[in-house]
């Protein structure tokens, strides 16, 4: 491969101010990017396109585009670019830019756009780009116009590396709005001779060379770029520039109120009787120090689902708190008298009520500085500089009483396992409960599990048992929204080929993002889709308008079934189709080969049907005495 800035990008400034950009993020670190294809982002797409030794995918359809690069980003940890054109086509990045900022994904969403006297005339794909995602993106930048090169030099290498470090540190999605004028494609015939600079890369280095990334060397000369790190180093140099102040703050007699404590200081927690919860923010690094707190308190762990610290290693995780608490809080004397809250607040709806009615003493350790607070618990806010919190709290000696209650939540937890194992797969139980007690027992191939929102989630949370503590569980849980869940699976099965990868998804959320399925063309990692077809209404069936409505009415507007044929859609993007309708089919197909790209398993269940079964079982559990 040449170097990069060579005579073809030299020929016109769109073409060598799009090389500058790409080049200053390979350095950065990047080695993911989704195209979209448009005119105007001709020279950067041209650019990005140069640069073979990224994982490059190219997605019609914008809205998946976001959430595959969401996806990509969610398993890798690093920031994954976006390259959309101009008009409507940013604007479709939208719903991906809301929930990459809500559950801290880094991604660069890059626009390409027209020159400022097209603005504001009604010129076709023209609208008002600059800040278009307002406070759901970390930070804005509007590139100059490639003709002036002063600025380039300085904007599209210094505002590039900001924006990377930007979008890794903070964790969010970072919009860099990139004006063109003609020409957008490159003028082929030039001179090998310089026509534009005499030198352009010399502040790179000249033995920066398009090459596989970790064997770039260290320019000597490097002003523009220097400072750049990695994700390693970047959390230390984040506490430095983006430290949050902690404050204690005070509310008002009869005010919810947030009390904002030092991290610094230690905190000794004498109370015998306590809860750990951990909610679906916690990370696979956080493991270790939980299990600290766990043993030092001699507290159960409620861990949520999502949250990925289920597993069988360790004795205190309890895992079926929602079902326990469903039975009216006999699991315990009394209520416990501190609660350590990790994270963001748990799924459970359950847990959630359960939290509202607690007197004792809450903490809440959170690792972003917005309040995330939606139930207003009167709680203690632990805003933490870092992720090693284990030197935050100290322990008084631990007695009796302490072990009696750990031991009354564990044999309960161990209790609801030994009956959700005995859940027996025959046809009368043929519903999403019992699919995912299904697949508690049959998870081993699973690498990468991608839960979906709605009921999906909901059922998991209440019902799932892990059986492999290398799983690796993603969810789209800040938004909460259904928008994007199949390209999200799919950027998460692609970021590693070799493993495998599962998606339960609901029938609308699965119709909504649909184009995603165009991606299979381009796939090499392999992902299973359980495809739940309930008619759309299954969640829909268990609200309160359900009983207050006619049924005609309720089934138009609320429960919305799709009359389409799940088959013919699925094989018009060329996926492979299994129709699942019992447990000896699912079973069956499951055991074949993981094959490369999309293997939809239509799983059709009886809205009403399934919902009835859940209901029950939620009713036998409430009665249940031991």
């Amino acid at each position: 491969m040449g170097k990069p800035f060579d005579s073809l990008s030299r020929s016109h400034p769109n073409f060598f101010a799009s090389d500058l950009l790409v080049t200053t993020l390979v350095k950065c670190g990047l080695k993911d990017v989704v195209l979209c294809p448009g005119s105007r982002n001709s020279p950067l797409s041209w650019a990005f396109s140069k640069a073979t030794y990224l994982r490059s995918y190219s997605c019609l359809d914008e809205r998946s585009a976001g959430f595959l690069a969401l996806g990509l980003a969610k398993k890798s940890g690093l920031p994954v670019v976006v390259v959309v054109t101009s008009g409507t086509a940013l604007a479709n990045l939208f719903p991906s830019v809301v929930e990459a900022s809500e559950s801290g994904v880094p991604c660069l969403m890059i626009s390409a756009d027209r020159p400022p006297e097209w603005q504001g005339c009604n010129s076709p794909q023209t609208i008002r780009q600059t800040q278009i995602y307002g406070t759901f993106a970390i930070a804005d930048y509007n590139f100059p116009l490639p003709e002036d090169f002063a600025a380039v030099w300085g904007a599209y290498a210094h505002q590039t590396r900001e924006a990377w470090m930007l979008a890794l540190q903070r964790m969010g999605p970072v919009h860099l709005n990139v004006p063109f004028r003609k020409p957008l494609v490159p003028l082929v015939s030039v001179s090998e001779d310089p026509t534009i600079l005499s030198n352009p890369i010399c502040f790179l280095g000249d033995d920066w060379i398009y090459q596989d990334p970790t064997k770039f060397k260290e320019p000597k000369n490097d002003k523009l770029l220097e400072g750049t790190t990695s994700k390693s180093m970047a959390s230390d140099n984040f506490l430095n520039d983006f430290q949050v102040d902690l404050k204690k703050e005070k509310g008002d007699l009869g005010q919810t109120c947030e009390a904002f404590i030092d991290s610094s200081s230690r905190i000794l927690i004498s109370e015998q009787t306590g809860i750990i919860i951990c909610g679906c923010e916690v990370l696979s690094q956080d493991r270790d120090l939980i299990d600290f707190l766990s043993v030092q308190s001699g507290f159960p762990v409620l861990s949520d689902v999502l949250s990925n610290l289920r597993r069988v290693e360790n004795e205190r995780i309890i895992s079926f708190y929602d079902l326990i608490l469903r039975r009216n809080n006999r699991i315990s004397p009394t209520n416990p008298e501190v609660i350590l809250l990790i994270g963001s607040l748990p799924t459970s709806q359950v847990l959630r009520n359960w939290l509202l009615q607690q007197k004792g003493k809450i903490f809440w350790l959170h690792f972003k500085s917005f309040s995330v607070n939606s139930l207003h618990l009167r709680a203690k806010k632990i805003l933490l500089k870092d992720r090693n919190f284990r030197s935050d709290f100290c322990f008084s000696k631990r007695d009796n009483y302490n072990l009696a209650y750990f031991l009354k939540w564990k044999n309960a937890d161990k209790y609801f396992s030994e009956l959700i194992q005995k859940i027996p797969f025959k046809p009368s139980q043929w519903g999403e409960v019992a699919l995912v007690c299904w697949l508690s027992k049959n998870i081993q191939p699973v690498d990468n599990l991608f839960i979906g929102n709605s009921n999906p989630v909901r059922d998991f949370e209440s019902f799932f048992d892990v059986r492999k503590s290398n799983l690796s569980i993603f969810f789209n849980r800040g938004a909460n929204g259904i928008d994007g869940t199949l390209s999200t699976a799919i950027g998460i099965a692609e970021s590693n080929s070799k493993q495998n990868s599962l998606a339960v998804l609901g029938d609308l959320s699965f119709l909504y993002d649909s184009n995603g399925l165009l991606l299979q063309q381009q796939m090499q990692g392999n992902l299973r889709i359980f495809l739940i077809d309930n008619q759309g209404g299954a969640i829909f069936s268990m609200l309160p308008a359900k009983d207050s409505l006619e049924a005609g009415i309720f089934e138009k507007y609320w429960a919305t079934p799709q009359k389409v044929n799940m088959t013919s859609l699925v094989r018009a993007y060329q996926c492979k189709y299994y129709r699942v309708e019992n447990f000896d089919k699912l079973s069956s197909y499951w055991r074949c080969n993981w094959e490369k790209g999309i293997s939809v398993f239509h799983l059709v269940f009886d809205s009403e049907k399934s919902t009835s079964l859940r209901k029950n079982l939620f009713q036998k559990i409430t009665k249940l005495d031991f």
